[in-house]
């Protein structure tokens, strides 16, 4: 029998499960609405209920990836059904970025990833250093004086909590997902600034850093390794290619795409944080990655954009 999801709740965790990825298409008003099968019927009580299309594996098909109809498919653990009432109030949560029911659909987000690198990781430090290295960066990030720094405030109207969404640990360094672009750049510039001075007041390893910023699409998904949300797509790669973009024959600098000016360029934060941000900025002309894709890139100055001792 094919189940009834009777809430946005169960939905969620029906793809969770399933690592199943709901589908979601373009309306003639260019908004994305969940696709639903052509076949609408009536329950015998004369509730309206509709078939969603998934986006799963098809273990059977020679093609590897496709677009199914839950209804029309022969596997019935892909298959559910929702009433007119609770589409409605899917479609609406589908539209926020910040949903898990987004997040579960093929509807993409816009995110700024901070890609930090700890130079010389696997060679300069044996594992407990590298340890200790990894711990000092998440301490810095939960220290309240950090989190509730006056930058934060004037660039994305809150503190550190409001605009970062994760921060994932690569081996080598981490990754932070800001909802916001200027809040993305006060967080790399300030924890830039922190690691230059707590190396020189010897309060951690001494250790050196390089960091890329790229801002753009992505999809998440259910990561059953992590039991959380993951990303995959342009933004999270782009923030790894500005890192190659730089080289490694230069320490202690914060690179960022073109596609990151732009957004500052666009945004709505107050004047004068722009003017600073976009005054910090000098540009490195093309740098090339390991594909050898030309990344348009700027330096970030960020003892000048969050100077120490302010």
């Amino acid at each position: 029998m094919t189940p009834t999801i009777k809430t946005e709740s169960e939905l969620v965790q029906f793809c969770k499960d399933g690592l199943r990825m709901l589908h979601a298409v373009n309306n003639l008003h260019g908004d994305n609405r969940i696709a639903l099968s052509r076949n609408l019927f009536e329950h015998e009580d004369a509730t309206q209920l509709w078939h969603l299309y998934f986006a799963s594996p098809n273990f059977e098909s020679t093609q590897p990836f496709q677009v199914v109809n839950a209804r029309m498919h022969d596997q019935p653990a892909t298959s559910l059904i929702v009433t007119s009432q609770l589409l409605g109030e899917l479609d609406k949560s589908i539209a926020s970025d910040t949903s898990e029911l987004r997040w579960a659909s093929s509807w993409p987000i816009n995110r700024t990833f901070v890609y930090l690198d700890i130079s010389d990781f696997s060679t300069d430090f044996s594992p407990g250093q590298q340890i200790l290295i990894l711990n000092s960066l998440g301490n810095i990030l939960k220290d309240p004086t950090f989190g509730t720094s006056h930058f934060f405030g004037a660039a994305s109207g809150g503190p550190l909590p409001s605009f970062l969404e994760a921060m994932i640990c690569v081996g080598d360094g981490y990754v932070f997902a800001c909802r916001n672009t200027s809040g993305a750049l006060i967080l790399a510039s300030l924890l830039a600034m922190c690691i230059e001075q707590m190396r020189a007041d010897q309060l951690i390893v001494p250790f050196y850093f390089r960091m890329g910023i790229h801002v753009g699409e992505v999809n998440r998904f259910w990561d059953i390794g992590r039991k959380d949300w993951n990303y995959m797509g342009d933004g999270i790669i782009g923030s790894r290619r500005v890192l190659e973009a730089i080289g490694k024959d230069i320490d202690n600098v914060i690179f960022v795409s073109d596609a990151v000016q732009n957004a500052i360029l666009q945004s709505h934060s107050q004047l004068t944080i722009r003017a600073s941000m976009l005054g910090a900025f000098s540009n490195r002309g093309r740098r090339y990655d390991k594909h050898r894709r030309a990344w348009r890139v700027y330096e970030l100055d960020h003892m000048k954009l969050t100077p120490p001792g302010r």
